[in-house]
């Protein structure tokens, strides 16, 4: 290759240039000495221009930052300081321009943060695309100099040079590049191999490494110069002040701090609020990325308290933004339609990808903060707990808004909106505590996006009560009432004691509400998901129960409240609706058009958009939306979590306020989860999802009762729900299950042992309840008989009847 040489037999601009254009996708390492000689001479002309020389100036340090980038594994040592040197001044020009844009700088902040994230973390950093837009943006630019330079320019071939022979350059600092500060790499007792010969099997050779000049330790190199030379130039603050000052961003940081201070919770709680969050993904999405490329960096130490509380700042409120996609997410699936059959368009495709992206790194960022807080000599457990506090308090919030929706709510009815008061006419929906009417009400509106949040949520919630065991209350409380126009209190700079932050929390949220409707909504729709992947040979079986969003979402709006009075005994899962449910078609004028044939294509690429910013290191939080074990490893975590951390709490106040707390209402979610469980694993052999749901449900409700956390009257309403109460008129089942047995004969068993123990319970109440199950048994099974009744349900039911009991 010919390449054009300057009057002193260096590189000029447009040979420069030449070079950046026509070497994609391979950078010659031969013209590196020169090329970067070339950069380290001219230095404060890139740094300092005038403005009609911006565009070419920016393209130029993008292409030679992506070039370097490209070569830094074969660089030798020798060459390294002066490759190093190169890439503190193209590193200075991106830092500029990020704390000040120039009006001709053909970069974006986002191309800005790439290439600075490649430069200190090594590799390709921009894309194919990328590169060979720039290169047509920087082939008509004329270099500085224009014509007059590319006369003094003549190509000549250019000769091989001999590196100790190169008269251009300095032979001093040839000879004394060996000797230059550059850190290199420790050598463990790993590295080293051991080769068995084959002519002596007994003889070993110890194989050593090789040392700087591998390919690894020259990149490691090469981007921890870079990191260091990152940190000497301020650029932690730089890249911070830009992060912080990203439109999408500030727009959910001001509403968390508006959240905080007592203001409404502001969520896209209608249709059309969703569909505007959704329209805004792609530039959210860039923002976020932004961040997570810049949080990526080391740049969170040293954390000053200044700097703390930007950190935090900017965390939680991509975490706010992870909560408000969750939403929209959420209320965006409850009226698209869906079933077997049905699939999004690619449009919808697109967003959802976007959407669980954003959420992902997001999640990924608190994480990275969380680890540098909790290792930080500045910073401390306290900032760390405070932390967990915040995040937790923002997705419990939010999960708060999801499990409220109604279809009423999404659709904006007007009769609704009548009676709300004027209060909460904003222009997005505050998050409310509504719980639902009863056990068989609720239509499970939940995104995979807010499945990730919830476990994330979890995760946030057990250092927090662990620390609460550790240090112990400071009072007795026996119940906290909850508030929902208050926000929170604790900021991340405050030193709360463990106490203070659970009360804070549990006065905002109410928990135990909260996880009982979490891991209700989240098992109907892993029953859902789990029938429709069966196929064709439960097409019946999902037709009937119509557990998805969109039919649920429909079938609630207009359905009326007798349906509730029906036998719970046979209904599907979600309840009994109407028979002859209007369909959306028939309830909007307009009917909406067939969806598009599935782009099989288009949906690996999404989930590979997905995976892309998910590294070997990084576990994926979103589950894939079409598979139950997301939903169904979401109830089996919020179980255990209930389990472990509240009804067997080591703190007193926890499991006083849990008991004070818990319903009717609640109860009769709990026992709704039970019945449906043994029905579906009647009706399948073997579920790793639903065996682990089962396993954690028996400690579940023997926790529920041993610990007497019910009181008579929930333990009478629990039985009731299952159908299995000894005192009612109801008819006893034929056919009872054996995690709903497990119920009734725990429930005696207790009272039985209380009436031993304590001599003011009146004597026989127990044993009066086994002889009216017996005599409610008999007689079901006589009137059975007397009716012709199916005699294999019979035996079944007598068989596991007498197993059991």
């Amino acid at each position: 290759m010919k390449m054009a040489m300057s009057s002193d037999g260096g590189l000029n601009w447009s040979s420069a240039k030449n070079l950046l254009t026509s070497s994609y996708p391979n950078f010659n390492k031969n013209d590196l000495p020169d090329f970067t000689k070339l950069i380290i001479d001219r230095e404060k002309e890139i740094l300092s221009h005038s403005e009609e020389y911006e565009t070419f100036y920016s393209l130029f340090v993008a292409l030679a930052s992506n070039a370097l980038c490209s070569v830094s594994g074969s660089v030798s040592k020798s060459s390294l300081p002066q490759v190093t040197s190169a890439s503190r001044v193209l590193l200075s020009f991106l830092l500029s321009r990020l704390e000040t844009q120039s009006k001709g700088c053909a970069l974006t902040p986002k191309h800005i943060i790439i290439l600075m994230s490649g430069l200190c973390r090594g590799g390709h950093c921009l894309t194919r695309s990328d590169v060979v837009t720039f290169s047509c943006l920087f082939k008509p630019v004329e270099p500085p100099g224009g014509k007059e330079q590319s006369k003094e320019t003549v190509d000549k071939p250019k000769e091989k040079k001999l590196p100790r022979l190169d008269t251009q350059t300095d032979l001093f600092s040839h000879m004394t590049s060996v000797f230059s500060d550059v850190p290199t790499p420790s050598i463990s007792k790993t590295d080293l191999t051991i080769e068995i010969t084959e002519r002596d099997p007994k003889a070993t050779t110890l194989i050593l490494p090789q040392g700087t000049e591998t390919q690894e330790d020259t990149s490691l190199l090469f981007t921890q110069k870079n990191a260091e030379f990152l940190l000497s130039l301020n650029g932690a603050d730089i890249l911070l002040n830009s992060c912080s000052h990203l439109a999408f961003l500030c727009k959910y940081m001001q509403r968390f701090k508006e959240a905080q201070s007592g203001s409404a919770f502001l969520l896209p709680g209608t249709l059309s609020q969703a569909l505007t969050t959704r329209n805004g993904y792609q530039f959210l999405l860039t923002e976020v990325s932004d961040m997570w490329r810049a949080f990526s960096l080391p740049i969170l130490e040293p954390l000053s308290p200044k700097r703390l509380s930007t950190i935090v700042d900017i965390t939680i409120g991509c975490l706010f933004a992870a909560v408000s996609v969750a939403t929209a997410d959420t209320v965006v699936n409850a009226v698209r339609p869906s079933g077997p059959s049905q699939a999004p368009g690619p449009k919808d495709e697109e967003l959802d990808s976007q959407g669980h992206s954003i959420v992902q790194k997001s999640l990924e960022i608190l994480n990275w903060v969380s680890a540098a807080i909790k290792t930080s000599t500045r910073a401390g457990g306290c900032v760390a707990q405070n932390l967990n506090l915040m995040a937790a308090w923002v997705i419990l919030k939010g999960l708060q808004g999801i499990l409220s929706l109604t279809p009423a709510v999404i659709l904006e009815r007007k009769e609704i909106k009548a009676k709300v008061p004027e209060t909460t006419q904003k222009k997005e929906l505050p998050s409310t505590s509504t719980r639902p009417g009863s056990g068989k009400s609720g239509p499970p509106f939940l995104s995979v996006t807010a499945v990730a949040l919830a476990n994330n949520a979890i995760q946030l919630l057990v250092p927090l009560l662990e620390d609460l065991n550790m240090e112990g209350p400071e009072e007795k409380l026996t119940s906290i009432p909850v508030s929902d126009d208050t926000g929170l209190k604790i900021n991340i700079q405050n030193t709360p004691s463990a106490w203070d932050r659970v009360k804070e929390l549990l006065r905002t949220v109410s928990l135990p509400d909260l996880l009982i409707q979490l891991m209700s909504t989240a098992f109907k729709k892993a029953v859902y998901l789990k029938r429709q992947k069966q196929g064709s040979d439960s097409q019946e079986t999902i037709s009937s129960s119509s557990t998805s969003d969109s039919n649920t979402f429909y079938e609630d709006d207009f359905s009326t409240s007798e349906d509730s009075s029906e036998d719970d005994d046979s209904e599907p899962i979600l309840g009994q609706w109407l028979e002859e449910t209007l369909s959306p078609n028939e309830a909007f004028n307009t009917p909406p058009p067939p969806p598009p044939p599935r782009n099989d294509a288009l949906s690996h690429e999404g989930k590979r958009l997905r995976e892309s910013s998910v590294g070997e290191k990084n576990p994926s939080f979103v589950p894939d939306k079409r598979e139950p074990e997301g939903f169904s490893t979401l109830v089996s975590t919020v179980m255990n979590f209930f389990n472990v951390h509240l009804l067997t709490s080591c703190n007193d106040n926890i499991k006083a306020i849990t008991r004070s707390i818990l319903t009717q209402e609640h109860i009769s979610l709990v026992a709704q989860l039970t019945k449906e469980l043994d029905k579906e694993c009647a009706r399948i052999d073997y579920d790793k999802g639903y065996m682990a749901i089962s396993l954690v449900l028996a400690r579940f409700n023997h926790n529920l009762i041993a610990t007497e956390c019910l009181s008579e009257q929930l333990q009478d309403w629990y039985l009731t729900c299952l159908s299995l109460s000894p005192f009612t008129t109801e008819p006893w089942p034929l056919t009872v299950h054996p995690r709903c047995l497990a119920v009734l004969v725990s429930i005696l068993l207790l009272r039985q042992q209380q009436e031993r123990g304590d001599k003011e319970v009146k004597a026989g109440t127990a044993d009066n309840a086994v002889i009216a199950t017996w005599d409610k048994f008999l007689k079901r099974l006589q009137t059975a008989v007397e009716s012709s009744e199916e005699k294999t349900e019979i035996m079944e039911g007598m068989e596991l009847f007498f197993l059991k009991k």
